[in-house]
C-alpha cells in the first residue's frame, strides 16, 4: 500500500500503433492481470489506436495504410516509408492531487 506521501496514479493513456505488433485487447487484458490485487488495481488504462501513416518516396503523398503490402494511395508506388503507427507510447499519466503539507 502506498504511503500518504506518495502520489496516487489515476489513469494512464497509451497510444497503440496499428503496425506496432501489439494487440490492444491483449494489452488491456495483460494490464488488468498485472495490476489486479496490487496498489495499481484502481488505475484506469486508456488505450488509443493510431493508424499506420505512410509517406511516398515517389510522389511525396502522405496517406493512411489500408493493408500490407503498403502502397501509396495516390500513385500506387511500393516505395513508401512508415511515418507513424509503428509505436507503443505512453501519452500521459494522470496523478491525483495530493494535499499540501505544511
Amino acid at each position: 500500500m502506498p504511503s500518504e506521501d506518495q502520489p496516487r496514479i489515476e489513469s494512464v493513456a497509451v497510444r497503440v500503433g496499428e503496425f506496432s505488433g501489439v494487440v490492444p485487447e491483449a494489452l488491456e487484458f495483460a494490464l488488468e492481470v498485472l495490476t489486479a490485487d496490487s496498489d495499481l488495481a484502481h488505475v484506469s488504462f486508456v488505450l488509443e489506436q493510431e493508424p499506420t501513416r505512410l509517406a511516398c518516396n515517389t510522389c511525396g503523398a502522405e496517406t493512411v495504410a489500408d493493408a500490407i503490402p503498403f502502397l501509396c494511395e495516390e500513385c500506387g508506388s511500393i516505395d513508401v516509408q512508415v511515418t507513424s503507427g509503428a509505436d507503443l507510447t505512453v501519452q500521459s499519466v494522470s496523478i491525483a492531487d495530493a494535499p499540501l503539507r505544511s
